[in-house]
């Protein structure tokens, strides 16, 4: 999306994502929870576009927030979300 970390990191549409600072990424949910805890720290990103894998980085920027009980809370966003198959 546009304007977003993901973009200024240079993500596109289709990457797969296959590790972050060098743990390997199974699935959307371990990658989100990764980009949440690291809001302005830069992340080094492996990833796979058309077949071919491929190093960024990628600077989750800070939101503000309320965790399930109200209180502040900050944590990191890129701007991506899941593809949808089928």
């Amino acid at each position: 999306e546009i304007g977003t970390a993901a973009e200024a990191g240079g993500l596109k549409s289709g990457d797969r994502v296959r590790g972050i600072d060098g743990k390997r990424i199974w699935d959307f949910q371990q990658m989100t929870e990764v980009v949440k805890e690291n809001a302005n720290v830069p992340l080094h990103f492996s990833i796979e576009r058309d077949g071919q894998p491929l190093e960024l980085t990628v600077t989750p920027r800070q939101t503000d927030g309320e965790d399930d009980w109200g209180n502040a809370e900050v944590h990191g966003m890129i701007g991506v979300s899941p593809a949808v198959l089928g």
